[in-house]
C-alpha cells in the first residue's frame, strides 16, 4: 500500500500546501461537511466533528517521542515491535490520538484488521488533531473491507478522498467495493481514475499496475476479453512482479485457446512470485 509507504516517510507532505499527495494546506482548515460510517454492526460514527491537520503554525509537537521510533520500526516492517512501542505509550497516555492511529496502522500490517478496526474508530472518538488524522478515514475503509463491511468501506473512503482528493489508492479502494457490490460501471470509473491520477509518476507502477490488473477483472466480467489481455499486458510490463497479474493472463490466454502463451505467462507468474518471496513479499498486491 503506497499511502502507508509516503505516510510512513515523514511528516512533511502531510502538513504542506500543494504537496504531491493532495495534503491539506497549513493554517485553518474549513470545517468539514457531515459524513457518516456504517460499520458492520450497524453503529454509525459520525466524521463531521473529526478535525483537520494542524497548520505549519505553530510546528506540531509530538505527544511523545517514541511515536516516531515506532514510525521508524513500521518503515523497517518491524510491525510487532511498533505496536508493542504504542501500546506502552498508550498505556500511560490513553488520549494520544497519533499514537492510538499508528498502532492501529501496525496492526492493520499484520492482516489483523479487526483488532486494528476499533484503535481507528477511537481516533475519530477522540477528535484530536494531528498531522496523519485525514488518513485514519482510508485505513479504516481497508479493515471495513477486509471485514466485508462494504457499505462501511465505501463511506470511509469517500470521507478521505473528500480530504484528500488526490489520493489514488483510495480511488482503487473505490473500485474494488463496487466491483465486489456489482457496480461495475463505478468500478471501471474508480480503477480508470486511479491509473490516471499515478501516470508519469515512476515510483507508482507498482500500484498503476495493480488497478490495471483490477480493470481487467471488470473487463473480463463484461466478457471483453480482448481488452482485458491488454490491460494486463500493460500491467506486467509495468511492473513485471505483479504474479497475480500473470496468472490472470494465463487464463485470459486460456479463453482465447492461445495454450503455449497461456504456458508461458504461467511460467512468468512462478518467476515473479520466486521473486517476490526471495523479498519476502508475498502479501499480494489487492
Amino acid at each position: 500500500m503506497r499511502v502507508a509507504t509516503l505516510l510512513l516517510g515523514g511528516l512533511g507532505c502531510f502538513i504542506s500546501a500543494g504537496c504531491e499527495r493532495g495534503g491539506p494546506s497549513s493554517g485553518p482548515a474549513p470545517a468539514p461537511a457531515a459524513a457518516t460510517a456504517v460499520t458492520s454492526d450497524g453503529h454509525r460514527t459520525a466524521f463531521d466533528a473529526v478535525p483537520r491537520p494542524p497548520g505549519k503554525d505553530p510546528p506540531f509537537v509530538l505527544a511523545d517521542d517514541r511515536i516516531q521510533i515506532a514510525k521508524a520500526m513500521l518503515r523497517a516492517n518491524r510491525f510487532d515491535d511498533a505496536e508493542l512501542a504504542l501500546k506502552t505509550v498508550l498505556a500511560r497516555r490513553p488520549d494520544i490520538a497519533q499514537a492510538e492511529f499508528f498502532l492501529g496502522v501496525a496492526i492493520q500490517k499484520q492482516k489483523r484488521y479487526a483488532d486494528a478496526k476499533p484503535h481507528f474508530e477511537r481516533v475519530i472518538a477522540l477528535g484530536s488533531a494531528f498531522p496523519e488524522i485525514d488518513y485514519v478515514f482510508h485505513f479504516l475503509g481497508w479493515c471495513l473491507y477486509y471485514l466485508g463491511d462494504l457499505p462501511g468501506a465505501q463511506i470511509a473512503f469517500e470521507e478521505h478522498l473528500r480530504r484528500v482528493p488526490t489520493e489514488a489508492d483510495t480511488q482503487f479502494g473505490l473500485g474494488v467495493v463496487a466491483f465486489d457490490d456489482d457496480r461495475i460501471d463505478e468500478a471501471e470509473a474508480h480503477f480508470k481514475r486511479a491509473i490516471e491520477m499515478q501516470l508519469g509518476d515512476a515510483r507508482a507502477a507498482r500500484e498503476i499496475a495493480k488497478a490495471e490488473a483490477r480493470l481487467s477483472d471488470v473487463y473480463v466480467r463484461r466478457d471483453r476479453i480482448v481488452e482485458a489481455e491488454q490491460v494486463l499486458r500493460d500491467s506486467v510490463t509495468r511492473y513485471p512482479d505483479h504474479y497475480e497479474a500473470w496468472a490472470k493472463l494465463a487464463r485470459v490466454l486460456d479463453r482465447l485457446e492461445r495454450t503455449d502463451e497461456a504456458t508461458s505467462a504461467r511460467e512468468q507468474e512462478q518467476a515473479a512470485i520466486n521473486r517476490a518471496a526471495g523479498r519476502g513479499d508475498l502479501s499480494g498486491t489487492n
